[in-house]
């Protein structure tokens, strides 16, 4: 049996989902949380409809987090602060 580590569907361009696999679960002690099919199954093709609030939550969520990782972003920027602290504690 081959494991997953990780699996992204990506979506008209945008990556949608990101799961770990039963190798991650493993690692973190939790075999029993193995996700069944039929609920992937529902949760992909929801994802899938173009109607779907989840969707357009997910689109939505993904824009921002893109806008905080750029340049000049909030994420961008404690990175930043962070490297700085770590090279002036040196």
């Amino acid at each position: 049996m081959k494991q997953l580590e990780a699996l992204y569907l990506i979506v008209g361009g945008i990556p949608y989902w990101k799961a770990c696999g039963m190798v991650c679960q493993l690692q973190h002690g939790l075999p029993d949380k193995i996700v069944a099919a039929d609920n992937i199954e529902k949760a992909l093709r929801c994802l899938m409809d173009t109607e779907s609030p989840v969707r357009k939550r997910v689109k939505r969520d993904w824009a921002e987090n893109r806008k905080a990782s750029m340049n000049g972003g909030s994420s961008f920027i404690s990175l930043g602060r962070y490297v700085q602290d770590i090279l002036v504690d040196k």
